[in-house]
């Protein structure tokens, strides 16, 4: 019996016996039919092979990697239906049957059912209290969105945080609506008696879910409940530094709408840009804008608009704008500076 190679039409010995090296070695050294682009290529493969062993194709875990990728990079699922995506996929593996936006949706489901029947077992079974922490969030279109992350102690005594719920509150974002959203995540992955203290913010309406919490739960909580809130430290050190900046309020305000009124059109980010240019600073797609209330958004705001200083007093002038005095601009420097140290502190309380 012998092999044909199907470039050449030389005939190699086979057999049970003989093994294929002689055939891999006539296709990457001697077959002369066979292109340098097809050697090369064959050469990397068989490299690849040879240090992770023989590959087999698995059609379920190439979806299942597929299904990975698409929910950690967010791709859209009608990124599937792009007439570019099924030939790519035939030129690396013929035999991958390709997929539609709704069958990489219910796969996507499919995953998100799997893990969290998994997580929920893991939660159920640990011997440890859980200790939750907790936000509500308002989208751009004013809905109301609550974010619940469980932390507990594993068998092996690792400390773990996994997110379990991200929904929607009804209105008005009360405390009886918070205790709800909460109180239906508890039960839904059956914890609620392994509930320990929970952190939350200083507003009103958390301080009110928290004692409904108490009421319903008291009897399963460690002292009764009456350790179940904890205040958030940074939402305490955020409150404490915006009262302290109180003091420069206005100048900061001044700041705020020369910023918005740059960024609010392309025409007047142009207009600003040619200052820039013949100041010699580097050009911007647009200034920072900082969140009211967030200190380390206000930090970089001031820290981009000292820097720009004679660039905005300039476009200030032009487009008749109010713009701060020298005295004003030295406090707005204080200010900042006084909020670089209390962003590295805000930092830390957060990465805890």
């Amino acid at each position: 019996m012998k092999a044909v190679c199907k470039y050449c039409g030389a005939k190699l010995t086979t057999g049970n016996k003989s093994g294929t090296n002689n055939h891999r070695n006539h296709i990457a050294e001697y077959c002369p039919k066979i292109s340098t682009e097809d050697r090369k290529r064959f050469l990397d493969a068989v490299k690849k092979h040879s240090l992770e062993g023989p590959f087999t194709f698995d059609p379920r875990k190439s979806r299942e990697l597929m299904i990975e990728w698409c929910i950690s990079a967010e791709v859209p699922f009608n990124k599937f239906e792009d007439p570019k995506f099924e030939p790519w996929m035939e030129s690396l593996q013929p035999t991958l049957e390709s997929i539609g936006r709704q069958t990489i949706r219910n796969d996507c489901v499919s995953m998100f059912q799997r893990i969290k029947d998994d997580l929920r077992t893991e939660l159920q079974s640990t011997n440890s209290r859980i200790y939750f922490t907790s936000d509500l969030w308002t989208s751009n279109q004013k809905l109301g969105y609550i974010c619940l992350t469980a932390h507990y102690i594993d068998p092996n005594f690792v400390l773990k945080k996994k997110i379990i719920a991200f929904k929607d509150v009804k209105y008005p974002h009360n405390g009886l609506a918070i205790q709800e959203a909460i109180t239906t995540c508890l039960i839904d992955y059956g914890i609620k008696e392994k509930m320990f203290t929970i952190t939350l913010d200083n507003a009103g309406n958390n301080k009110t879910a928290c004692d409904l919490l108490q009421e319903s739960g008291k009897a399963n909580l460690s002292f009764g409940g009456q350790h179940l809130l904890v205040r958030c430290c940074a939402h305490i050190l955020n409150l404490l530094v915006q009262d302290a900046i109180n003091v420069a309020n206005s100048v900061i305000e001044i700041i705020r709408d020369l910023v918005r009124h740059i960024n609010s059109s392309p025409s007047r980010i142009q207009a600003f840009n040619e200052i820039v240019e013949r100041e010699c600073f580097p050009t911007k797609a647009g200034l920072v804008l900082d969140v009211p209330h967030h200190l380390n958004s206000t930090h970089d705001m001031i820290l981009e608009v000292v820097e720009y200083k004679i660039v905005l007093k300039r476009y200030a002038t032009a487009q008749q704008q109010p713009v701060p005095e020298d005295e004003e601009w030295s406090k707005a420097e204080l200010v900042g500076d006084f909020l670089g140290g209390f962003c590295s502190c805000y930092k830390v309380v957060l990465s805890q």
